[in-house]
């Protein structure tokens, strides 16, 4: 039995409602041009990975909706990576804890390592972003009425439950939840937030932290992970906060017999992702401002606020989330690897800092 999990968002690719059109999915031998090939005759579908690693599925949508009729897939060249550069035109405009080439580059006038620093406590500034981490761009008044003046600094950040009016006040790592400094994925259902970054399950509704729960047609009670159904049923997705019914959809095929199934097509499912975002709570940062207090994963990655680990985690849950069913049934375990849809050995309760290990093991395992 694998670990509860849940999609972040409801599934975007259907291929019918037919449930009887379930398909047997085994792995093929060896590599091939053709990743998916369908069989009518037995109804059977057979996943073979590509033969070159410059190549993916062209179509792996159809491995996140497994209900319904499959089309045949050949292989192509997978899209350029995107690589982030650095601007070493850019003069005296680049924030705290952004890549950069010369001084002149950033707006303190200090470029280490290929980094910005930041502007020094008391430094003038404009924006929270030009300050050092664990600063903001305070704005101070001096004089009455007509004499009044005003003046922006660097000034050290608030603390934990301390009065705040914008997040970028509070501690790193932290927001300003209805005027007080509280710590990102804290708060469970029903929480009000003003924010769903101070959820949990990092997911807010009219106000308060929310979540799914999933129920078919034929159950009483909420479903636990696996979110298992027959086929034939419908899942029903239910917040957890008011009963209200957010969607419905059939019973997920397997892939391994013509009966079983799994609820999967919707997310924020209370028991995975209410449990993962607060393994990602952070503290530290190279960046400052709205950079260091967000629920902006790649942003915190670009800021040291996560590790590599961190990110390979976050990545492997989403990645199982989004093949949920199969991921379960493990009908294409054998394969899924080569295939890159999702690791099978790093599961919820594995540890976020233990994530990338598990993952290099599997390509040592593969490839070694």
């Amino acid at each position: 039995m694998k670990s509860s999990l849940a999609f972040l968002i409801l599934s975007t690719v259907t291929f019918g409602l037919e449930y009887q059109s379930c398909s047997k999915i085994t792995c093929g031998t060896g590599t091939n041009n053709q990743c998916i090939s369908v069989y009518s005759n037995n109804n059977t579908v057979v996943v073979t990975p590509c033969s070159s690693s410059n190549s993916s599925c062209s179509d792996n949508d159809q491995f996140s909706s497994t209900t319904g009729n499959w089309t045949s897939a050949t292989c192509e060249a997978k899209p350029a990576q995107v690589t982030s550069t650095r601007d070493c035109s850019a003069n005296s405009t680049t924030l705290t804890g952004k890549s950069c080439c010369t001084d002149s580059n950033c707006v303190s006038g200090s470029c280490s390592s290929g980094i910005c620093k930041g502007l020094a406590n008391g430094a003038n500034c404009t924006a929270d972003e030009e300050c050092q981490p664990g600063y903001f761009c305070k704005n101070f008044t001096s004089g009455n009425g007509t004499n009044s003046t005003s003046s922006r600094t660097c000034a050290s950040l608030l603390s934990s439950g301390d009065a705040c009016t914008v997040n970028n006040e509070c501690p790193i790592g932290y927001g300003c939840n209805n005027s007080t400094c509280t710590k990102l994925f804290t708060k469970d259902i029903n929480s009000s937030v003003s924010d769903k970054m101070f959820c949990k399950s990092d997911f807010q509704r009219n106000g308060k932290c929310d979540g799914i729960l999933i129920y078919t047609d034929n159950s009483t009670q909420a479903l636990s992970s696996p979110f298992k159904c027959n086929l034939g049923e419908q899942c029903k997705y239910v917040y957890a906060s008011d009963g209200v019914t957010a969607a419905t959809d059939w019973c997920q095929c397997g892939g391994v017999d013509n009966s079983a199934g799994y609820c999967g097509s919707f997310g924020n499912v209370i028991g995975f992702w209410d449990q993962v975002f607060p393994k990602l709570q952070y503290s530290s940062s190279d960046c400052s401002g709205r950079f260091s207090h967000t629920d902006n994963f790649t942003e915190l990655f670009n800021c040291s606020s996560l590790s590599s680990s961190e990110q390979e985690y976050l990545t492997s849950m989403s990645d199982q989330a989004t093949y949920w069913t199969l991921y379960e049934s493990e009908a294409i375990d054998a394969c899924v690897n080569q295939l890159g849809l999702f690791p099978t050995n790093v599961s919820l309760n594995s540890s976020a800092s233990g994530a990338i290990i598990l993952a290099i093991s599997a390509i040592l395992l593969i490839f070694g």
